[in-house]
């Protein structure tokens, strides 16, 4: 790519005089480059302002199990189906310490099942409507996975009386805690989804994102320390 930006530069130029000097000042540079960082000023630009893009053209080994790059459940902002009120929606609207674009929604805490994906601007604009029609916080929220998975769906009825609804998604794309980060990186290149969904025999075990993703990419130092072989805590069977 050097010689042929050097020879493309003098074609357009026609002169002839300083082909080898340049050519060797692009070189240099080159290799300068090389020695003490990856790619060119924009794939820097990329790193150090963490914008989540992954590369298409590269292929990265870590053989690492998904459940090591995930954010855990516990680390999540949850809605949990079976008890959320308006002040519920209220509450994690205004809690987020950072920027989220949903919730994933449980059909209770205690079994942890997975239930949908509640997206910030849907909830919002449940709880405003809410508002609107004068409902006070504790007014029941009824999550709603729309007709085409209502066969599959695993939220719990709407109550009875007044309630907030809440659409969620459920179209989601899921691996398990054990899969290959090989899969995760597959999926997230070919697929172009913003998150995966970690799922343990339908009970929430964490999410995937980009950021997450090439978090690990980038920790060079995890990625060829020598890794000790031990149990997943996902090594069990479907209760």
């Amino acid at each position: 790519m050097t010689v042929s930006l050097t020879v493309i530069m003098f074609e357009l130029t026609g002169t002839l005089d300083y082909i080898l000097p340049c050519m060797i000042t692009l070189m240099v540079a080159k290799l300068v480059g090389d020695a003490f960082g990856q790619g060119g000023a924009s794939d820097t630009l990329i790193r150090e302002m963490a914008f989540p893009f992954l590369d298409y053209a590269s292929d990265e080994l870590i053989g690492r199990p998904a459940y090591e790059i995930m954010t855990p459940r516990e680390d999540l902002v949850l809605l949990d189906a079976a008890t959320s009120t308006l002040a519920d929606l209220d509450r994690v609207l205004s809690s987020s310490i950072r920027p989220v674009r949903g919730y994933p929604v449980l059909t209770s805490s205690a079994t942890a099942t997975f239930a949908g994906y509640a997206h910030r601007a849907v909830v919002a604009a449940a709880a405003r409507r809410a508002r609107t029609a004068g409902l006070p916080p504790s007014t029941r929220v009824a999550f709603d996975p729309g007709p085409r998975a209502a066969a599959i769906a695993v939220v719990p009825p709407p109550p009875s009386g007044p309630h907030a609804v809440v659409p969620i998604d459920r179209a989601l794309f899921s691996v398990h805690p054990n899969a290959e980060i090989e899969l995760v990186i597959d999926m997230f290149k070919k697929l172009g989804p913003r998150m995966l969904v970690v799922l343990d025999h339908g009970r929430l075990a964490g999410v995937i994102t980009k950021k997450d993703l090439l978090r690990s990419l980038q920790d060079r130092t995890a990625r060829f320390e020598p890794q000790l072989v031990t149990r997943s805590p996902f090594d069990f069977e479907a209760s």
